[in-house]
């Protein structure tokens, strides 16, 4: 996913770090699956190789389409081809061990979506209402058993709002985004919540007063 937003910031920011980057030869066959899986398989041997030598090594999965609207057909070729890289990493014995670690961009906004806790941490409980969030966490279990299996180390971010360069405008994605086009436009911009009442107690009228 080096590419979109959150990849081709990660890469420049590595870039920056010194880290050296392993790019595969060959364009990246998102909608044919049966060529994507030769080619990550090729990509992951070659990587093997290329970080044989070094004293740690990561990969960082970025890449996918998907929005919070995203229905579970469109999500599923995303969760497909994940898995085809976790297996091949974890068959390949030049990457198993504790050099390793993967790490997964998921979504905070996502997971939590249907929490009613009016703070969110990493002790709140997953409440997930959408097929994104369902394929999100699916995705997210999946690292995790590689970390298991493998002695990997897997590491799972659960980002929220992001906003940039590289930002995709063919898709309604990310609120920042969406206001920012709507004022560039002059349009008043739409948004949509649920009709739930917020956990959130309001402040009493003293209190407002005093605000």
């Amino acid at each position: 996913g080096r590419g979109g937003l959150l990849g081709s910031a990660l890469s420049r920011a590595l870039a920056r770090d010194g880290t050296i980057e392993f790019v595969p030869r060959a364009r990246v066959a998102w909608h044919d699956q049966s060529l994507l899986k030769a080619q990550i398989e090729v990509a992951t041997s070659a990587f093997a190789r290329a970080a044989a030598d070094a004293v740690h090594w990561a990969i960082h999965w970025a890449a996918g389409v998907g929005t919070m609207m995203s229905p579970e057909g469109v999500l599923l070729p995303e969760t497909r081809a994940l898995a085809v890289l976790l297996d091949a990493i974890g068959r390949n014995r030049l990457l198993r061990g504790e050099r390793g670690t993967f790490s997964l961009a998921s979504s905070a906004g996502a997971v939590y979506a249907g929490s009613a806790a009016p703070l969110i941490s990493e002790a709140v409980p997953v409440a997930p209402t959408t097929a994104y969030a369902r394929a999100k966490l699916e995705q997210e279990a999946m690292v995790t058993r590689l970390a298991s299996e493998a002695g990997v180390s897997a590491f799972n971010a659960r980002l929220s709002t992001l906003y940039g360069v590289c930002q995709s405008s063919a898709r309604g994605q990310g609120l920042l985004t969406h206001m920012s086009r709507c004022v560039i436009r002059n349009r008043a911009p739409q948004i949509f919540v649920p009709p739930d009442p917020s956990p959130c107690t309001p402040p009493s009228p003293a209190t407002a007063a005093r605000r």
